[in-house]
This record gives structure tokens, sequence and C-alpha cells, in this order.
């Protein structure tokens, strides 16, 4: 993720999330945070079956416990979706 220049705060008015709120309009994204467009991102980057440490230097997590704590949740749902899914196997008992 790129690094923001020195001296540009979060909230000022030139920041990043002030662009990001002047380009949403252009982007179909307004009245969204860059927070939850990065949010979406990453639970649609999981549900897609993108491995945990890859999202993870996406982000820019300087740790995997802190992609995990966010976005366990996600994995746990497409697992039990997965599973569901799979279908006994020929010649089984159902």
């Amino acid at each position: 993720m790129p690094k923001m220049p020195t001296g540009m705060r979060k909230n000022a008015k030139g920041g990043y999330e002030y662009r990001f709120t002047l380009d949403g309009r252009r982007y179909s994204v307004y009245g969204k945070s860059v927070r939850e467009c990065q949010d979406t991102f990453a639970t649609r980057a999981v549900e897609s079956g993108m491995q945990a440490k890859t999202l993870q230097e996406i982000l820019g997590h300087a740790d995997i416990g802190i992609t995990m704590n966010l976005y366990a949740h996600v994995m746990e749902d497409t697992k039990r979706r997965q599973m569901a899914a799979v279908e006994v196997m020929p010649g089984q008992a159902r």
C-alpha cells in the first residue's frame, strides 16, 4: 500500500480520504470510505480463494494475525459453503 506523503493528514483537505471522497463520484463509490472499499475488496478476495498471506501483503498488514483476525469469519463461511457443495463419492453410503 502506498505511503501517505509526509504532512498529509488523513482527513485534511487534500488528504487521501478527502481526495477519495471527491473521486468517489467518478468511480460510483460516492458515500463510501476508503476503509469500506478496502474491506469489500478483502472480503471478495477471500471469497474467491486468495491466500491469506497474499492478502496480507496487498493490504500492507505488518502481521498475518491482523489479516486473519479481520477476515477469518469470511474464510469460515467460505469453508462451510464449499464443504456443503461436496457431493458424496460414488459408491459410498449417504
